[in-house]
């Protein structure tokens, strides 16, 4: 028997695809707004007793996650005798420690939170913030999507390429993608941070001339970063410019800047999140998070 799929209204899409095969049945509930834009949710479905999943990704507007809670919740008091909560992007993952003195441990309080509303289990397809999965104290799942990038980027057959990993937090990905490619030995980028969502590149460490260069990294926020790393690798003579990422956030200005810059030839992303376009340009590939799902989910 297919299981019940709940979605936010975030992962509306993700839920029907994903109730195309035979492993879900698409639940009804409505996700609405009382007329002081307060979240109301009503199930059409009788869940007492039975095992529930609910997708959402929690990617800003705050509205996102709040929504996943309300509706985990409902479930929860409705009597579900489990709620598994898969998060396609997981929002606040950033701040996974109190560091510097007086910061936030935002991830803390979600996790927390995701857990009183009634989560029975958590899976997160490429977490930002390595160390969040061991802040859970129920089950949690974590779902790569760098085999699904690494057998596009065989597709595409380029030739004469290597891997660069864009930051020290992305080297042991770059090395996944190298190991898998057959490239013995990455290209590391350094880079400084002077403020929020600001970065510097200081140095490139490995041979990127006459060559086409694959960036490898799980998130991009406003797309800057991205492109000042392609522009340090094109000053030192590199060919193609070709990003492998998992999420891409809709909320700011990334797609427009990556479609924009120059130096990038080609953006490989997996739609954990919807994108701003009604058709995609040429110059992006999204690839199905349903594919992982269906394929790597316990």
């Amino acid at each position: 028997m297919p299981k019940l799929i709940f979605s936010t209204n975030a992962s509306v899409n993700l839920a029907k695809s994903l109730a195309r095969s035979k492993k879900f049945r698409l639940a009804k509930a409505e996700v609405t707004r009382f007329a002081d834009q307060e979240i109301a949710i009503a199930l059409k479905e009788r869940v007492k007793g039975r095992e529930a999943y609910v997708i959402g990704a929690t990617y800003p507007p705050g509205d996102n996650l709040l929504e996943l809670l309300i509706l985990i919740h409902t479930l929860k008091v409705n009597g579900a005798k489990k709620v598994n909560v898969i998060i396609p992007y997981f929002g606040y993952a950033k701040a996974d420690r109190v560091h510097p003195a007086g910061t936030t441990f935002s991830s803390k309080l979600i996790v927390q939170t995701i857990e009183a509303a009634g989560a029975t289990k958590v899976i997160v397809v490429d977490m930002h913030g390595h160390r969040v999965p061991k802040l859970f104290k129920i089950k949690y799942q974590g779902i790569s999507a760098v085999p699904l990038l690494i057998k596009e980027l065989e597709k595409t057959k380029i030739k004469n390429f290597t891997i660069a990993a864009t930051d020290k937090g992305s080297i042991k990905r770059a090395e996944k993608y190298a190991s898998a490619l057959g490239i013995k030995k990455i290209v590391k980028v350094s880079k400084s941070r002077p403020g929020r969502d600001r970065a510097i590149v200081t140095d490139v460490s490995g041979e990127v001339k006459n060559m086409n260069v694959i960036l490898a990294d799980d998130m991009v926020q406003s797309g800057g970063t991205l492109c000042k790393t392609a522009a340090a690798l094109k000053a030192l003579g590199a060919r193609g410019i070709y990003c492998a990422v998992t999420h891409i956030l809709p909320t700011g200005p990334a797609f427009e800047i990556l479609q924009k810059d120059k130096n990038i030839t080609k953006v490989i992303f997996i739609n954990t999140m919807p994108h701003p376009y009604k058709k995609l340009p040429p110059k992006f590939k999204q690839l199905k998070t349903e594919k992982l799902l269906l394929k790597d989910m316990e």
